[in-house]
């Protein structure tokens, strides 16, 4: 089998059907979305309407997702979301939102399939916290035994694109790093144009590339996928997805490109003074 996985699209309708239109290239016979449309850019509605028109959709429940029930529940604080991640927050109870909400109630951060005698993990986080957890391409790989029941577990939440092997051990109680693979530690700059140069904060991180192997996992090892961002990439290295082929065990990453004018025209009308939000999608990825 097949799968389209993509993750992370936070409000921008742009990426997403970007990364549509790319999909139509490929032969898959499924799509496993990660969660995430809330929170930063603005165009949930419009994220909402183009997803629920795909058929069979995998949809898990991401953090941004949940934050927004909260808030349309009256369980957290309107100005303090705002002040971190944007106005795509601003007067959530009188957008109109209800059948969304209602919807994401149904979702659960976690999903559980088989296909070709893979078993698959599908968790927004990570297999020990499917809704918050992360892990970028230069950590090691906590809580090992929460990967060793799948062949392939594919998560997202950290914009950030990944595959890697979990490490193989003789004993299946030892330590060590449990990674498979060097990282390689890249670092980010901005492309120069940013007027949000050198914004810092704990909701977009920079973090380092991954090596990206092609080496197949061997018997006894998970292949872990991130397959990055379609709405707010964070590693410099632009909006991707991924292609899984669950017979072969392999990963690969489609990088696309959006004309970023109509989500910067947003940002300005919404949020010139949170520069963060152009900042994280000018980053570049430097060896």
């Amino acid at each position: 089998m097949r799968l389209a996985v993509f993750s992370d699209i936070h409000g921008n309708i742009w990426g997403l059907k970007e990364a549509l239109r790319q999909m139509e290239r490929y032969a898959f016979d499924r799509m496993i979305f990660l969660g995430d449309i809330f929170g930063y850019y603005y165009r949930q509605r419009e994220v909402f309407e183009e997803l629920r028109n795909i058929p069979g959709l995998i949809w898990l429940l991401g953090n941004h997702d949940r934050m927004f029930l909260e808030a349309m529940d009256g369980r957290a604080d309107e100005a303090r979301l705002i002040s971190r991640y944007g106005h795509s927050y601003a007067n959530l109870a009188d957008k109109g939102l209800g059948d969304i909400a209602a919807f994401f109630r149904t979702l659960r951060p976690r999903a559980v399939l088989d296909a070709d005698g893979a078993r698959i993990l599908c968790v927004h986080g990570t297999p020990w916290d499917p809704l918050n957890g992360r892990m970028y391409p230069d950590n090691p790989v906590q809580s090992p035994e929460s990967y060793a029941a799948f062949d392939i577990v594919l998560q997202g939440h950290t914009h950030c694109r990944m595959r890697r092997f979990t490490e193989l051990v003789d004993d299946p109680g030892a330590g060590g790093s449990n990674m498979a693979q060097p990282g390689f530690s890249g670092r980010f700059v901005p492309d120069g144009n940013s007027q949000g140069s050198g914004v810092s904060d704990h909701s977009v991180p920079a973090s380092v590339v991954s090596p990206e192997s092609d080496i197949r996992p061997e018997k006894g090892q998970t292949l872990i996928v991130n397959p990055g961002s379609v709405g707010q990439p964070r590693d410099g290295r632009g909006y991707s997805f991924a292609i899984i082929d669950t017979k072969e065990r392999s990963a690969s990453f489609v990088p696309f490109a959006i004309d970023r004018r109509p989500l910067y025209g947003d940002i300005d009308r919404y949020d010139p003074d949170l520069k963060k939000l152009k900042a994280v999608l000018e980053r570049r990825a430097v060896k």
